[in-house]
């Protein structure tokens, strides 16, 4: 008796290996890709003489100055932009349903020197 099974004419162990070295090629090849990419990445910022932390930092800044200033978004309509402590202390009172009258008032009070 034959102690070996029928096959159907694959060889396993060629089909496995070849299934791993594609893996391991695969894998090399993101790898490569990868570090490729950060290499380019790294050289565009040090041609533009930024860096993202940099360039996050000063548009944060530049953000912060707009948010935090007076000045004109459009002189025809007579809009113009507050801070936004201010504009959120407004809108607070606005719903809790302060008059006018209260608000002038009270900056009124703002205004006279403590003594």
């Amino acid at each position: 008796m034959n102690s070996h099974e029928p096959t159907d004419g694959l060889d396993t162990p060629a089909l496995v290996t070849a299934g791993l070295v594609a893996a391991i090629g695969t894998f090399a090849m993101i790898v490569a890709l990868q570090v490729l990419y950060l290499n380019f990445q790294a050289a565009e910022q040090k041609e533009s003489g930024t860096s993202t932390a940099a360039s996050s930092a000063s548009l944060m800044a530049e953000q912060r100055s707009k948010i935090n200033s007076y000045g004109w978004l459009d002189r025809q309509n007579d809009v113009v932009a507050i801070p936004i402590d201010l504009a959120i202390e407004l809108t607070a009172r606005e719903l809790a349903g302060e008059t006018e009258a209260d608000e002038k008032a009270d900056t009124e009070v703002r205004r006279e020197p403590s003594s």
